[in-house]
């Protein structure tokens, strides 16, 4: 597929999928529609917003401890691809709520106390920090001080966004204090993904192929850094599985735990370890790309069993472990409703449209001046 098709394709789809999730999101709130569980929404914003604390702690690393090899050729990409990834999480926590206004009381009265209010407060900063880098970098005005601060608030963000998780469903063992180790990993693996898949996209259409120190940075930092960080994440989910077994609640929902352990530990780990290391041992592009896209469908697919199950747990805990099969079919029926659904087709729609435009319209190739948007110039 040429360049040109490619950048097409995704904002014909993104076009399609946002116009979905716009209509969904109009149903939802003409049915005033307010489910009690955390369903696709949260679980697309959670997604979004670890995809793009992780691309921002890779590239964030990098400004820190300097730029090595191929980076500075490809660092308004990588800036420019956790920006993209980062805005589209906020249409849908804001239209999960029943009434989309009430998000601005997150800011107008502050409760110091809550993890939601802290983690809207972090990310309006963190995404700021992200228009802030993306305009220095474009000036060569990028410093060490920026980037350590935006690290800083990029670890505080996402281990925030784990511990609401961690604290919400406090199932003994699964779920708890280890839920922000767990999403650090995991937000290092989709940044990782991200970014590679950003990358190919944007050389291919500015190079017609991407280059030899580009490449280079590709499988030394990038599918390094997958391997390095599957094989803790793999020791994560195994002491999960082995630990989370003999909780009361997973111990009765056993399929369920079966489920999730099969899916992240066999496909999310093991088989992405291996892509990525034959990527990085036939120093395969195609590899390397197939294993980012790969790691993004697992990921996403285990959130939704570890929000899904972990609310299931929550139900049998609730019902003294003996809960009625009409509360698990309701439980379950409600997480896959089309309220919920529908409306978080938006992100990736966003993710779709906004990228082919920022390949178009921004200045992300090394030296270019910025002609158009005036705040960047």
């Amino acid at each position: 597929m040429k360049p040109s098709a490619l950048l097409l394709g995704m904002l014909v789809i993104g076009v399609i999928l946002t116009a979905i999730g716009i209509w969904g999101w109009f149903m939802r709130y003409n049915n005033m529609y307010a489910g009690y569980l955390w369903s696709f929404m949260v679980i697309t914003y959670a997604f979004f917003a670890a995809s793009a604390t992780g691309s921002s702690l890779v590239t964030a690393m990098h400004t820190v401890f300097g730029y090595n090899g191929g980076f500075k050729k490809v660092a308004r990409y990588l800036i420019a691809i956790s920006l993209i990834t980062a805005l589209p999480a906020f249409p849908t926590i804001i239209g999960d709520l029943l009434n989309p206004s009430a998000f601005m009381y997150m800011f107008t009265s502050v409760n110091p106390e809550s993890r939601m209010a802290w983690m809207g407060i972090l990310y309006v900063i963190y995404s700021l920090i992200l228009l802030i880098e993306l305009i220095l970098e474009m000036r060569h005005k990028m410093g060490v001080g920026m980037g350590i601060f935006a690290l800083a608030v990029q670890l505080l963000t996402l281990m925030n966004l784990g511990a609401i998780f961690g604290s919400s469903y406090g199932v003994p063992a699964w779920y708890g204090v280890f839920s922000p180790v767990l999403f650090v990993a995991a937000a290092f693996l989709l940044g990782f993904a991200f970014q590679i898949v950003g990358v190919s996209i944007a050389e291919k259409v500015y190079y017609g192929d991407v280059r030899a120190e580009v490449k280079d940075l590709l499988f030394r930092v990038h599918a390094k850094g997958i391997v390095t960080v599957l094989l803790v994440f793999l020791f994560l989910l195994f002491w999960y599985f082995a630990v989370g077994w003999f909780s009361p609640p997973v111990y009765v929902a056993q399929q369920e735990m079966f489920n999730y352990s099969l899916w992240t530990i066999v496909l999310g780990g093991l088989i992405s370890l291996a892509l990525a290391s034959a990527a990085l041992a036939k120093r395969s592009l195609g590899t390397l790309v197939f294993t980012s896209l790969v790691l993004i469908v697992v990921v996403f697919t285990s959130l939704i069993y570890y929000v899904l199950y972990g609310q299931i747990g929550q139900a049998i805990w609730l019902y003294d472990f003996k809960a009625p099969p009409d509360v698990l079919k309701m439980t379950v029926e409600e997480f896959f409703s089309q309220y919920d659904w529908m409306p978080a087709l938006m992100s990736p729609g966003l993710w779709l449209l906004l990228y082919p435009l920022a390949v178009m319209l921004l200045a992300l190739k090394e030296d270019e001046r910025p002609r158009r948007l005036f705040i960047f110039r």
